[in-house]
């Protein structure tokens, strides 16, 4: 049987209020943090299924590569930098020019500078992070020659399998018209991640 009187209805009214409040209300919005949590997920889902979508075209560009490609590439941009071959190819390089080879050095791996650093924060977003970008390994070399020998040092690394870039060099007058030059060379590596990913 319902009460009728005046208080028990206003007594009806407030425990609704309550339940409203206490439970009610908490659970719209327990539900509404979940559509929230899930909104979030599914964004992030997209995101991941979109890399992954270019992760398979990318395996499977480099996957159709011959043989042959497969391994200039590797020879191109190696997984890490032979500091005593890089060394036994630059004195190779000098003795078939002919240069008297005083010193080769490795210096060891070098900060990579990018741009990002210099230019506005919304490009330098859109740009790749120094992990992802290969690390450099720096050599000084120094040799003796003459000028023409000097120009043929610097075409021969050019021309080298994988990348020896001269990013110094400076040239002095030696006993003799020889010229005496003195190059900072760097080549680079693939960057391998913690997960053992290759970047």
């Amino acid at each position: 049987m319902m009460p009728t009187g005046l208080l028990s209805q206003i007594a009806l009214i407030i425990l609704s209020l309550g339940i409203i409040f206490t439970f009610i209300q908490p659970t719209f919005e327990g539900i509404k943090k979940t559509q929230d949590t899930i909104s979030v997920y599914q964004g992030e889902y997209e995101k991941v299924s979109a890399v992954n979508s270019k992760l398979d075209r990318v395996s499977g560009n480099i996957s159709s590569l011959n043989a042959d490609d497969q391994l200039r590439l590797a020879t191109y941009m190696p997984d890490s930098v032979d500091s005593v071959a890089v060394q036994r190819d630059i004195k190779s390089i000098a003795d078939s020019v002919g240069v008297v080879l005083r010193q080769v050095k490795y210096v060891g791996p070098e900060k990579q500078v990018t741009a990002s650093e210099y230019i506005d924060p919304a490009i330098a977003a859109t740009m790749p992070s120094p992990e992802s970008m290969p690390e450099a390994h720096t050599f000084t070399v120094e040799f003796e020659g003459s000028y023409d020998q000097i120009k043929s040092v610097l075409t021969s690394l050019e021309q080298n399998a994988y990348p020896l870039e001269v990013h110094d060099l400076r040239i002095e007058k030696a006993e003799g018209g020889f010229l005496t030059a003195e190059l900072k060379v760097v080549t680079y590596d693939r960057i391998v991640n913690a997960e053992g990913i290759t970047s």
